[in-house]
């Protein structure tokens, strides 16, 4: 579906028309598909994707090819020959050590933390060059071709969850809710699939 035909199709079920009082914009249902693909793409790893920081002396951030809605892990390329994971730390738990990260050092990072929306640190710096790290995190890619076509359905139930719920409509909104979740269950089951993996990978 494009987004006119969710558009369409929301107005439909909420019984609105041109003839009728429309009480939600285009730009409601647009900004809410969006958020139902967001919560899509982080359930079931639809965008996961990659990127290879090569680290440079005394450089504490670095910035991902686009915005991200979580960084799953961050491995070290030891020796160029293994993998070495690094530790996550969450911001709080740097900002009550403040010192240590502004100005520790070290011959390689051992964790890193994330600045949103697409900026990782990667500590303790170090002084001299060239280190690689491989970055796995999940996009935050705002458009409805982040949802595969045969799920657009389920934006739609999402959408319509979100507006009953704020009419106070507590029944109906829980029910299209439970299609939209059944619906990216059955979607993280489907794209556990390798072969379904391989066939999403090689249209990108």
């Amino acid at each position: 579906m494009t987004q006119a035909e969710i558009i369409s199709r929301v107005k439909d079920r909420l019984d609105e028309t041109a003839t009728t009082s429309v009480r939600y914009t285009d730009e409601d249902i647009e900004t809410l598909t969006l958020d139902g693909a967001r919560f899509y793409v982080a359930s079931t790893g639809c965008q996961n994707s990659t990127f290879k920081i090569v680290q440079e002396a005394r450089t504490l951030l670095y910035e991902l090819p686009c915005d991200f809605i979580q960084v799953e892990r961050v491995l070290w390329w030891k020796d160029f020959s293994e993998y070495v994971p690094l530790e996550a730390t969450s911001t709080r738990t740097m900002d009550a050590t403040v010192y240590r990260w502004e100005r520790q050092t070290d011959t390689r990072s051992r964790a890193y933390f994330i600045v949103p929306p697409r900026r990782i640190a990667i500590w303790p710096m170090v002084t001299t060059d060239g280190e690689e790290y491989i970055v796995h995190y999940q996009q935050d890619v705002p458009t409805l071709a982040a949802v595969p076509s045969e799920d657009h359905e389920a934006l739609v139930d999402y959408v319509l969850a979100r507006f009953l719920a704020s009419e106070g409509k507590s029944k109906w909104a829980a029910e299209h809710y439970a299609s939209y979740a059944e619906r990216v269950t059955k979607a993280k089951r489907r794209m556990a699939n390798h072969d379904r993996q391989w066939e999403m990978s090689s249209r990108g």
